[in-house]
C-alpha cells in the first residue's frame, strides 16, 4: 500500500509554524550561516546566498512522496529544518533535524519533532518512523527519548565523521507507540 503525501503540508505548533521551503526563505537561511550540524560539518563556510538558493530549489523540486521537508519557523523566523525520508513500500521514514545553535536547548525540536511524528504516524499512516544520532551527539539523543522514541540499538565503528570513526545510536517510534504518549 502507497503512503499518499500531499504536497505543500503546513503544521503548526503553540510557537512554531512548520511549513515546506520556499524562495522567501533564502534571507534567513544565509543569515544563519545555513543549517548547521553538532560537529560542525555543516555547511560552506561563507555561507553564500547561492547557496541558500540551491538548497532551497532542491527541496521544492524533491517529492514529498519520499522526501518531504520542512523549514521550522519561530516568531516569522527560519530557524531549522526537519525532513523524512519515506520507504513506500514498507510504510516507514527516517527522520532528521537541524537547529540554529543558538536556539539549542530551548525545546523547540522536542515541539517539532513531536508535530513531525504526529503528521507522520497519524494523518499519513506510516507504521514506524525512525533516526539516528551520532552516539557521541548526546544532545540528539535526548531529543528522541524526549518524544518517546525507543532506543533500538547502537551502530559500532561503521561512520567517519571528522575523520574520527564513530557509531551511531539508532531510534524509532511504532504508530501503536504514538498513540499511548
Amino acid at each position: 500500500m502507497a503512503v499518499i503525501i500531499p504536497d505543500g503540508v503546513a503544521l503548526s505548533t503553540s510557537r512554531l509554524e512548520l511549513r515546506p521551503f520556499e524562495f522567501r526563505d533564502v534571507e534567513d537561511i544565509v543569515s544563519m550561516g545555513g543549517f548547521p550540524t553538532w560537529d560542525g560539518s555543516g555547511p560552506p563556510s561563507p555561507y553564500m546566498k547561492r547557496h541558500a538558493e540551491k538548497l532551497i530549489a532542491q527541496k521544492i523540486l524533491d517529492s514529498w512522496e519520499t522526501n518531504p521537508s520542512f523549514v521550522i519557523v519561530l516568531d516569522g523566523v527560519v530557524v531549522g529544518s526537519i525532513g523524512m525520508t519515506v520507504n513506500q513500500s514498507y510504510e516507514t521514514a527516517e527522520i532528521g533535524y537541524t537547529l540554529q545553535r543558538e536556539h539549542w536547548g530551548n525545546g523547540i525540536i522536542p515541539e517539532a519533532l513531536k508535530a513531525v511524528l504526529s503528521w507522520a504516524l497519524r494523518d499519513l499512516g506510516l507504521a514506524k518512523v525512525s533516526a539516528q544520532a551520532d552516539i557521541r551527539n548526546e544532545r540528539s539523543w535526548k531529543v528522541m527519548d524526549k518524544v518517546g522514541m525507543t532506543r533500538e540499538g547502537i551502530s559500532r565503528s561503521d561512520h567517519v565523521i571528522h575523520n574520527v570513526r564513530t557509531g551511531m545510536v539508532w531510534y524509532s517510534i511504532l504508530r501503536e507507540e504514538f498513540g499511548k504518549l
